[in-house]
């Protein structure tokens, strides 16, 4: 229990045990981590990629961004998903999932008929890749595009164990998998 100064309700420390003493030692800790953590968050304010995701883990946070690309005539041409790491102590954040896009358009421009997956790279068996994959398709569902495709990487075919994961990762979101291409239908 705190013991308040009476006149100017302050703990004096003299009257804290040492677990009390150690106790708010880890909670000025905790607070100033989060602060640490808060202000990391806040730098993405000044970039252009908006924070679609945040989940806090035990001392660090998740965070999945959005950068919308636009060609030379301002036509949304591709939409990157980014994963990050935010830990105290750390001054950056650490990148560790990026998902590139390319937007497909009728032949009019007129609606986003498609999107084509360029490529899908970080840290594996982690589960930063499917918050990823879930991010972005949660994300381009209200644009009413009719489907998702992509050509899968030659390299996973060379291990079948990572081959058998790459295509387990892709069949959990529902895609379909010929040769080495993907396809999933959206907004049926």
């Amino acid at each position: 229990m705190k013991k308040y100064c009476q006149n100017c309700f302050k703990v004096r420390l003299s009257d804290l045990s040492i677990t009390e003493l150690n106790n708010e030692k880890k909670a000025l800790q905790d607070e100033i981590n989060h602060l640490s953590l808060l202000n990391q968050i806040h730098k993405f304010n000044l970039h252009t990629e908006n924070i679609s995701y945040i989940e806090k883990t035990i001392n660090s946070y998740f965070l999945i961004t959005v950068e919308n690309e636009f060609n030379f005539h301002r036509v949304l041409s591709g939409l990157n998903f980014y994963g990050y790491i935010l830990e105290p102590y750390k001054e950056h954040p650490t990148k560790v999932m990026r998902l590139n896009t390319e937007i497909i358009y009728n032949d009019k421009l007129k609606y986003i008929e498609g999107i084509y997956l360029e490529e899908i790279i970080g840290d594996s068996n982690k589960g930063y890749g499917s918050k990823v994959m879930k991010s972005f398709l949660e994300y381009i569902r209200p644009l009413h595009v009719k489907y998702v495709t992509g050509t899968l990487s030659m390299v996973d075919e060379i291990h079948l164990e990572n081959k058998s994961r790459r295509d387990h990762f892709y069949k959990k979101f529902g895609f379909e998998i010929k040769g080495n291409h993907i396809y999933l239908e959206l907004n049926k």
